[in-house]
């Protein structure tokens, strides 16, 4: 099937909403071999925006991943694009080492299958027993998620990277939303990043180029 637009999905509002809840005893009996699934409500005509729901049954891994796509979108990883627009704005966090339980839920790691196959995901954090809900807008009637995901990663280690973006991304965000992003990265800056193993190779829609900073290409940007 061909997609007749490939633009994405993704808005966050400025203020974002998010709920994680314990999951009712009865529940994770009953849900018990799924392990984790995922699920949207309250889907707002007016505003373009649903919940996500995101369970954790009983998996020991509270780390997770969210592809999803419509009949229009292709499907990729919630909080992979924009992903420097959200920096700007100061809705996401990037999650490190000092920080993998993080206070905002909006969360963004480095996800990775291999070498060859790496990119910004929101990673989010939902312990065992718990349900994390998330708000994500830009959807429409005709418009809405045909297909989801939720996916465990595992946390690996946490890095310094080089990272390189194509700054049209923030252009697009501008002309979709009319709201201008005058703190957005060079399109070449430094991050602190923690990196995740993930074990699907899909779902890459919005290429970066990420090095990984020593402590002298560290030292030699600092100095740029």
């Amino acid at each position: 099937m061909a997609f007749k637009n490939l633009n994405p999905l993704e808005k966050l509002p400025e203020k974002p909403y998010f709920k994680l809840e314990e999951i009712e005893e009865a529940e994770i009996v009953a849900k018990k071999e799924l392990g984790f699934e995922v699920n949207y409500s309250n889907f707002n005509e007016q505003t373009g925006c649903l919940n996500w729901n995101l369970y954790n049954f009983n998996l020991g891994n509270p780390y997770f991943a969210l592809a999803r796509g419509t009949s229009l979108v292709k499907p990729y990883y919630f909080l992979e694009f924009y992903t420097e627009v959200y920096k700007a704005f100061g809705i996401i966090e990037f999650l490190t080492e000092e920080n993998l339980k993080p206070t905002n839920p909006y969360s963004v790691g480095l996800v990775e299958y291999d070498k060859d196959s790496r990119n910004y995901a929101g990673v989010f954090y939902v312990p065992e027993g718990h349900k994390l809900t998330l708000t994500e807008c830009g959807f429409a009637p005709d418009n809405l998620p045909n297909f989801y995901m939720l996916i465990p990663v595992k946390y690996k280690s946490t890095e310094n990277y080089l990272v390189e973006y194509n700054f049209m991304e923030v252009v697009d965000y501008t002309l979709q939303t009319g709201i201008l992003v005058p703190n957005a990265p060079f399109p070449i800056y430094k991050q602190k990043v923690a990196k995740f193993n993930i074990n699907i190779n899909d779902y890459w829609i919005n290429p970066r180029n990420f090095v990984r900073m020593g402590w002298l290409s560290s030292l030699i940007f600092k100095h740029l």
